[in-house]
Order: C-alpha cells, then sequence, then structure tokens
C-alpha cells in the first residue's frame, strides 16, 4: 500500500495538483531561464576568444642560436607567450637565422606592419641591422605604434631617439664584470673570441675598449681573436666546432689553465663551454647568458633543458648538481634566466600596461617589477643611460644587468658592484 493514501492525503493531493502543475511550469520556466543565460554566457566567451582584439602586440622573438634548435625553441617561446596572453593580443613573428645582408629585408617587413590599424605596440627581441631603417619608416607612418627594440646593432643614440624605448644589456658595466670574474676564478689571461661584423656594433666594440683596459689595469693579459668562423654566413657547426678544439688547445698550451675565455657569439659560446669542459680552463657566461648554451651539451642535459624550458630555475639547479657531480676543473658563468627570453616577456608586459593607460612605458621601477616577474628570485640592477659626452641622461634608454652565477659557487653580487666612473668615460 502507498503510505500517503489516506483521506487527507488523497485530498490534499487533488485539491492541490493545479497549483503543483503551475509550480512545475514555474520550476521549468526558471530553468529554461538559467540554461539560456548559462548558454548565453558560453556563446559569449568563445565569441570573445575568437572576436578580433582591440590591439595587437607583435613580437619578433629573440635568436636563440643559429643552429637546429632554433625552430625548436622558438616554438618553445610561443608556447611560454601564450601561457601570459591570448593568442589574438600576440603575433609572434622571426626574422631569418642567416640575417646577414638581407638588411633590407628586415627593414621592409618591419615598415609593412603600418598597414594593419590593430597594431598597436612592436617589441623586437634583437634589433637586427635593418631595424632602424624599418622603425623610422614605421613611426612616420604610425606614430601611434609603441615601439621597443633589445639589444639594437644600429646606432643606440639614433635608435632610441626613433623609437618608443630601447633596452640593452649593461655592457659597459660587464666590460668591467668579466675581468673581475675571470680574476675570482684564478685566471690570469682572458682570451675574447668575436666577429669582424661583431666589431661593427657599437655597444660590442666599445665593451671590448672597456674589457681591455680593466684587464690591463688588473694586470691580466687579454687576447682578442677574431678569426673564428662566423654562424650566420653558412658556416656548418662542425667547422666552428672543429676551429675551437684547436684554438682552446693552442691557448691553454700557450697560457696554461688559468685562462678565462669569452666570445661575443652565443654560437661561439654554445660550442666553447663543452670543450673547455672537458680540457679545464674557465669560460666566463655568454653575452646574451642563458642556461640553454653550451651547458645541456657539457652537461648530458640537453632532453632535460627542452622538458625544462621556462622554468628557469629548476634547470639551473639540475645543471649545477650535475656539474657538482662531475668536478670538472675550470669555472663557468651563466645567468638564471635567458637573458633575451626574460627581457622579452617583460617588455611585452610594459607594452600591454602602457596600451592600456595601466603604466608609465618610461617608469624605471615598473620595468624592474616586469624583469622580476619573469624571473623570480633573479636580483636585476636597471638604470638609463648617460652620455658622458653632453651629461644628458637617455630617459628612452634603459640598461639592464642580471646578477652572474658561479657554477658550484653561487651568485657573485654584481649588481651591487661598484664600477669606477672612469670605465663609463671609455667610448
Amino acid at each position: 500500500m502507498t503510505p500517503y493514501l489516506n483521506d487527507q492525503s488523497i485530498q490534499t493531493t487533488t485539491h492541490s495538483r493545479p497549483r503543483d502543475l503551475a509550480a512545475r511550469a514555474d520550476m521549468v520556466k526558471a530553468a529554461a531561464v538559467i540554461l539560456i543565460l548559462i548558454a548565453a554566457v558560453l556563446i559569449s566567451g568563445r565569441a570573445g576568444a575568437d572576436e578580433s582584439p582591440a590591439y595587437k602586440v607583435v613580437v619578433y622573438s629573440p635568436h636563440y642560436n643559429h643552429n637546429e634548435d632554433a625552430s625548436e625553441y622558438n616554438q618553445l617561446f610561443k608556447k611560454d607567450l601564450e601561457k601570459y596572453w591570448n593568442g589574438n593580443v600576440i603575433e609572434l613573428r622571426h626574422f631569418r637565422q642567416d640575417f646577414v645582408g638581407f638588411h633590407d629585408q628586415i627593414s621592409d617587413e618591419i615598415e609593412a606592419l603600418a598597414a594593419d590599424p590593430l597594431i598597436r605596440a612592436l617589441v623586437i627581441g634583437e634589433g637586427l641591422p635593418g631595424t632602424l631603417t624599418g622603425i623610422t619608416s614605421l613611426r612616420a607612418k604610425r606614430p601611434d605604434i609603441f615601439v621597443i627594440v633589445i639589444d639594437p646593432h644600429e646606432d643606440l643614440e639614433t635608435t632610441t631617439r626613433v623609437a618608443t624605448l630601447t633596452v640593452t644589456l649593461n655592457n659597459a658595466a660587464r666590460g668591467y664584470i668579466f675581468p673581475t670574474m675571470a680574476n675570482r676564478m684564478g685566471a690570469r689571461t682572458l682570451i675574447y673570441f668575436s666577429l669582424p661584423r661583431h666589431q661593427e656594433i657599437p655597444f660590442i666594440a666599445r665593451q671590448k675598449r672597456i674589457l681591455s683596459a680593466v684587464s690591463r689595469d688588473m694586470g691580466m693579459i687579454m687576447v682578442s681573436d677574431l678569426t673564428a668562423p662566423d654562424p650566420a654566413l653558412n658556416t656548418d657547426r662542425e667547422s666552428i666546432k672543429k676551429y675551437f678544439e684547436k684554438a682552446v688547445d693552442v691557448y691553454m698550451e700557450r697560457y696554461g689553465q688559468e685562462v678565462a675565455f669569452i666570445s661575443t657569439s652565443t654560437v661561439h659560446s654554445d660550442i666553447l663551454i663543452p670543450i673547455v669542459m672537458q680540457k679545464g680552463g674557465n669560460v666566463l657566461e655568454a653575452i646574451q647568458s642563458s642556461p640553454l648554451l653550451g651547458f645541456p651539451e657539457a652537461l648530458g642535459l640537453t632532453p632535460e633543458a627542452k622538458a625544462l624550458f621556462g622554468r628557469w630555475h629548476d634547470l639551473l639547479t639540475l645543471e649545477d648538481e650535475k656539474y657538482m657531480e662531475l668536478d670538472p676543473r675550470g669555472g663557468f658563468t651563466l645567468w638564471t634566466y635567458p637573458y633575451p627570453h626574460t627581457v622579452v616577456l617583460s617588455m611585452v608586459d610594459i607594452a600591454i600596461a602602457a596600451l592600456e593607460d595601466r603604466a608609465d612605458i618610461y617608469d624605471l621601477k615598473g620595468v624592474s617589477t616586469a624583469l622580476e616577474k619573469y624571473s623570480p628570485g633573479a636580483k636585476w640592477l636597471v638604470s638609463t643611460i648617460m652620455n658622458y659626452k653632453t651629461n644628458t641622461v637617455m630617459p628612452q634608454a634603459v640598461l639592464v644587468l642580471q646578477d652572474t652565477y658561479w657554477l658550484g659557487h653561487g651568485y657573485q653580487g654584481f649588481t651591487r658592484l661598484n664600477i669606477p666612473t672612469k670605465y663609463y668615460r671609455i667610448q
């Protein structure tokens, strides 16, 4: 027997049926309205994701290397960008790897961006030759576009006048830091590898002059070698490797193990580190330092390095542990966070904040905050450029420096180093 079938229940049920149906109808209507609202939100969300953004930021990726891994690292960099920003907002592009002799192509490519009205900011990961002409034409047509150039290869002062902001390594400071670091490692001779075209880049040429002066004042020998093969001229990697294997043997036979090597080429550094780690001696951090350069191969951690792309502190910890385990002769320094990668992310952050009126693009504190956001735990020195010829500050030109990490020893405190003014005055 059904438990509620009594007179009262039947009566109640019979009398309440019309009201019950009405209530159910109201509930159905309410549920339908809720479903419609949910569907509208979902559709709106999808439309928001698919529709054109209010603006676009074009990013030219940094040059990781002139080798077979470049395209793979570009893809990993794209994934890292997409972790922070909607893919509709960021348009990632790449300059050709063999850029030497293609200045006009680079210039034309940049100028062509003026045709897209949605583009409101441009972040160039490395200001290769041709960039200055390109941004000059672009800004003439579209003065509303924020242009941030990282490490311009052409005249810095002229580039800074044209661009909204330029960001470069504090190469003058590093001209002092490199011999200081070599001294700490016990090196008495500094072997400086470079390329003729690199010596045409003002900030590299100036850094060499500072290096020479500091080395002399510290009582060190500095040897300049500009004969290494140029990787940007389609020189195969094996030829470059053979050159350095021979060169390292020659210099170490001549000067012993109390020698420190440095190169202005990231490819050279990538090849040099594994060779020197086998033979002894020291290698100072690359001009564009990164835990991806040389150390994964030297320490047998190439697959791990790719898997840890973007988790830079974890990669450094792994490399440090492996280095201590192998206990090789000689010393090696690097930056925890890869210079071009971290600075590009930071500059995209600043460009977007400026476009949305959330930040002043020239605020040094804002630059420091952005760098720290994408390199947690790292120490940075951020400053503007002082033109010692005119004793004027260039607020649109920012210098950045990350503290050096010495494998097996730790951070060196170079962001707090007091560098004599006389070296900054070297032009």
